[in-house]
C-alpha cells in the first residue's frame, strides 16, 4: 500500500473528494473514513470502491445473556458517483440491558448507516433470561440476529434479515450480509449464544457462551481501523459472544471481538469502536453493576463505519 499519510479533516491536498473524520493517502489511493456523520462531496463524476457497516446491536446481562448481533455489511467494489454532496449518517450500537431481578429488560438493535442511497441496518441485540417464560430470552432479529439464551430451556436466536456471506468479497445485496444469532444451552448450563456475524452465524457451546459469527475483511483499511483476524486486512461486523452463567470459565466473551470469532471463549477484549460488531453478554452482581471479575469493558453494540476508496 506503500507510505499512509493520514490527514484529519473535511479534505486533502489533491484527493478527488472532500469529506470524512480521516483522508488517507496510500500512495496509490485515496481513503475517506467517516466515524461519525457528515458529508462526502465530489465536483465531478467519480468511480469509487466502499463498505458501511450499521451499528451492532446491544447484549444482555445475567446467566446465560446472548451476544449482539453485527450491522449489516455492505460492499460496492466500483461505483460511478455523478458530481454532488452525499450525505453520510453512521448507525450507532445499541445498548446493554442491564436486568437485575426483579426488573428484566431487551437490549437495543445497532442503528442504521446509509450512503449514496443504501441502508446497511443495524444488528439485533442479544437475549436476557429470568423470568421463565418471558418476553426477554429470544434472539432479537436485525441485520444479524442477536444470541438466545440458555436459561433452563434453549431460546433461539434472532433472525437475520440481511443476506448469507458468499465466502468471498464481492459487490452484496443492498440489505448487505448477514447472519442468524446461535440458540442457548440448555438445560441448566445457562449459556448464551453468540450473536449472528456478517460472514457467519453465532455458535452454540456447552459451559462457555457461544463465540459471535465471523465479521468480514477488507484488505485495503489500516490497521488504525478494525480488528485482526485469521487472514490479512482489517474485519468489521462480527457478533458478540454470549455469556456462561456458570462456575469456570465464566464471562465467556466479554464486549466480543468484533471481528472474527467474537467473543473467543475466555477474552475480554478492548477496542473495536467503528466495527458495527455486536456487543458480547455479561454478568451481574447482586448489586446490578457488571461482575468486577470481568473488568470494566462496556458491553454495549460497536457503532458503524463507512470507508470510500479511489486511486490517486
Amino acid at each position: 500500500m506503500g507510505i499512509m499519510q493520514m490527514l484529519m479533516g473535511g479534505g486533502a491536498a489533491g484527493a478527488s473528494g472532500e469529506g470524512g473524520d480521516a483522508i488517507i493517502d496510500t500512495g496509490t489511493h485515496w481513503i475517506h473514513v467517516f466515524t461519525s456523520p457528515g458529508n462526502f462531496v465530489i465536483g465531478s463524476s467519480l468511480t469509487v470502491e466502499y463498505f458501511m457497516v450499521g451499528g451492532g446491536g446491544g447484549s444482555s446481562s445475567g446467566q446465560g445473556a446472548g451476544g449482539g448481533g453485527a450491522g449489516a455489511f455492505i460492499y460496492r467494489s466500483s461505483d460511478t458517483l455523478p458530481a454532488s454532496t452525499y450525505q453520510i449518517v453512521i448507525g450507532t450500537g445499541g445498548t446493554t440491558a442491564f436486568s437485575n431481578w426483579p426488573n428484566y429488560y431487551k437490549p437495543t438493535p445497532g442503528t442504521s448507516t446509509t450512503f449514496n442511497s443504501l441502508t446497511a441496518s443495524g444488528g439485533g441485540g442479544g437475549s436476557g433470561n429470568y423470568p421463565s417464560p418471558g418476553p426477554v430470552q429470544t434472539g432479537i432479529p436485525g441485520a444479524s440476529g442477536g444470541g438466545g439464551t440458555g436459561e433452563h430451556i434453549s431460546y433461539p436466536g434472532g433472525s437475520a434479515t440481511s443476506s448469507p456471506y458468499p465466502g468471498s468479497l464481492s459487490d452484496s445485496p443492498t440489505s448487505g450480509w448477514g447472519s442468524a444469532g446461535a440458540a442457548g444451552q440448555a438445560p441448566w448450563n445457562f449459556t448464551g449464544g453468540g450473536g449472528g456475524g456478517a460472514a457467519s452465524a453465532g455458535t452454540t457451546m456447552a459451559a462457555i457462551g457461544g463465540s459471535g459469527g465471523d465479521g468480514i475483511a477488507i484488505p485495503w483499511m489500516p490497521t488504525d481501523y478494525g480488528t485482526p483476524g485469521p487472514s490479512g486486512g482489517r474485519y468489521f461486523a462480527g457478533g458478540g459472544g454470549g455469556m456462561s452463567g456458570l462456575s469456570g470459565p465464566q464471562g465467556s466473551s466479554g464486549r466480543g471481538i468484533p471481528g472474527w470469532g467474537s467473543g473467543t471463549s475466555g477474552s475480554l477484549p478492548s477496542g473495536g469502536d467503528n466495527t458495527g460488531g455486536g456487543g458480547g453478554g455479561t454478568i451481574l452482581n447482586p448489586t446490578g453493576a457488571a461482575n468486577p471479575s470481568l473488568g470494566s469493558a462496556p458491553f454495549d453494540g460497536f457503532d458503524g463505519i463507512i470507508a470510500i476508496r479511489y486511486p490517486k
